[in-house]
């Protein structure tokens, strides 16, 4: 009889630890000045650049960086075929080609995106650079909340060739305490201004 009880107030505490954490996080990045992002982003870029061939990969899937987010916006330069995720409505996106920082348009969340109905199957998306808050050596990831990654990449391991996830980070997001959920999909790799992490 006790039981119910017990396993609600544990999901009740991880849901507000998870929100604790959350907020933690983006106060420390929100104090990052812009000369502290540039270095990072910088150094995050170098060390994608020494374990990836950008070239020889067909689809690139990536973000668009706002609000002192680890910047990988020269890739939206450099790379042919990069895709950035829309997002739609329930909780779910897609991903759409990127041509110019013309064809951009803030979405609700003022993240700028394409304005293009030219999306991609996620089956087809070889790498993609995934945004973060926190993230755990075990390849945990932190976002925002809305679980827009993990309802896109939900059947991302049953797929022939699985598209390689690469979270984005500074290293001082990283977190021993965040607790994966089931419907979590971890991280292959991490790729922090300081190191490579591979869980």
């Amino acid at each position: 009889m006790w039981f119910v009880p017990i396993i609600h107030l544990n999901l009740t505490f991880t849901l507000i630890d998870k929100s604790n954490i959350r907020k933690s996080f983006l106060t420390k990045r929100k104090q990052l000045n812009t000369q502290d992002v540039q270095q990072m982003s910088h150094d995050i870029y170098r060390r994608i650049l020494s374990i990836f061939d950008l070239n020889s990969i067909d689809v690139i899937a990536s973000y668009y960086a706002i609000n002192n987010e680890a910047n990988l916006n020269n890739l939206l330069i450099l790379q042919p075929n990069i895709y950035l995720p829309i997002i739609k409505t329930n909780h779910l996106m897609d991903f759409a080609q990127f041509n110019s920082p013309k064809d951009l348009i803030a979405n609700k969340f003022g993240i700028p995106e394409p304005v293009t109905t030219k999306t991609i199957a996620a089956n087809k998306i070889n790498v993609c650079f995934v945004p973060l808050v926190a993230f755990s050596r075990q390849g945990v990831r932190l976002g925002m909340g809305g679980g827009y990654y993990d309802r896109y990449f939900e059947h991302n391991k049953d797929n022939k060739k699985p598209t390689k996830l690469v979270g984005i980070a500074y290293d001082f997001q990283e977190s021993d305490t965040i607790q994966a959920n089931d419907w979590d999909i971890p991280l292959d790799i991490i790729i922090t201004n300081k190191e490579v992490i591979k869980p």
